[in-house]
């Protein structure tokens, strides 16, 4: 049964224009591929549509219009040019270059097939080193559980077993054709047309009333000719070495750094409200400044506050332009009540914003005008 080739056509129309309206300009393409784009749909096939934009992230979605079942992959074309680089078996590649541009904003798209059509010319590099040792190693443990299986009279749980393997020899002869290995559901056909005795062998393994052990056996001799030009079965290897780092704790914060005119008052004033210490300047900081044509450590353009214990430091650094708008990032300090807000104004800073409704902090600035909160210490 054919689908309505109308009613794909008018829902893809709608998805085009809904991808208008929600990328605008940031829109550079769509494109369409799968079954209907090749013109051999299904009565059950979908609309598999690429939509291409400026924007950095990436999204699958599946979705119905009028109906008809709708997939789309929105990239950057970036993604698009990384999954180019895993070659002609990419299924990627295999739309790009025989799918069906339906917008193209500014060439990125006719780029982008392009290359998917160049990679497609490419034949896919012959499984070696340890893809070889695993291939062997795969299909040589199915073919074993699925003997397990067969003599524990299990046949439901030995017909997908052996299936399984059965694919994944299919698999090889595949990659040693240098042919990329179509979905599932064209598997059988696809095998036909250059492998017809194969395939038939194959069919009648997987559709057929001779008994299981029977097919286990006419398995058993498929895979022992897909195997035998990389090796055969495997008896015994070993894989590469791969390094294998102890794994790296997250980020921490370090430091906060405080843009500021005059780096020393500034120092002062923070490490008065934190309870820090202003690093000690030894002979050698000394002669650093001094290098840099720095004589008064009260000029020193970057100071450098300790904490009392592991929390982060705190730099003050100078610089030339003024502080312009309100800080993208602030500092939140905790405060014991009202007095310890006036301790703050006494050693140099003003109130922004009172507590008020329903916020029960303070907003406050630094001597040069850094925003910080004062928060409550019995707040969260």
């Amino acid at each position: 049964m054919s689908p309505d080739t109308a009613a794909y056509e008018a829902a893809l129309d709608k998805v085009v224009d809904s991808m208008h309206a929600e990328f605008g300009q940031d829109l550079l393409g769509l494109l369409l591929a799968g079954s209907f784009a090749y013109g051999t749909p299904a009565a059950t096939s979908d609309l598999d549509v690429f939509v291409i934009t400026k924007q950095p992230w990436r999204q699958k979605r599946l979705t119905v219009v009028d109906d008809v079942e709708v997939e789309l992959f929105v990239n950057p074309p970036h993604k698009i040019r990384e999954e180019f680089g895993r070659g002609r078996i990419s299924s990627t590649v295999d739309m790009f270059s025989r799918g069906r541009v339906l917008f193209d904003a500014d060439g990125v798209m006719s780029e982008l097939v392009s290359e998917a059509q160049s990679v497609r010319r490419v034949p896919p590099a012959q499984p070696h080193g340890d893809r070889i040792f695993r291939l062997r190693y795969f299909i040589t443990d199915l073919l074993k559980d699925a003997q397990d299986v067969v003599e524990a009279g299990d046949d439901a749980g030995a017909e997908i077993v052996m299936a399984h393997c059965l694919y994944e020899a299919l698999t090889v002869r595949y990659e040693r054709a240098g042919r990329r290995m179509p979905k599932h559901k064209y598997v059988m056909q696809d095998l036909s047309e250059w492998e017809p005795a194969l395939a038939r062998r194959a069919g009648e393994l997987l559709v057929s009333e001779a008994p299981i052990r029977n097919r286990f056996r006419a398995l058993g001799v498929i895979v022992d000719e897909v195997l035998a030009p990389i090796g055969g079965r495997l008896v015994s290897g070993e894989t590469e070495r791969e390094p294998a780092p102890e794994p790296q704790g997250p980020s921490r914060l370090d430091s906060v750094v405080i843009d500021c005119a005059h780096p020393a008052s500034l120092a002062r004033f923070w490490a008065a409200a934190l309870g820090y210490t202003v690093a000690p300047y030894d002979d050698e900081e000394i002669e650093r400044l001094r290098a840099m044509g720095v004589e008064d450590v009260e000029d020193d353009p970057g100071v450098l506050l300790l904490p009392p214990g592991d929390g982060p430091r705190v730099f003050c650094v100078k610089v030339p332009e003024p502080k312009e708008g309100k800080n993208r990032v602030h500092i939140d300090v905790k405060v014991d009540g009202a007095q310890d807000v006036d301790r703050l104004v006494s050693l140099g800073a003003r109130v922004l914003e009172p507590p008020g409704g329903d916020r029960d902090w303070t907003v406050m600035a630094d001597p040069e005008g850094n925003e910080f909160c004062a928060l409550p210490s019995s707040g969260a």
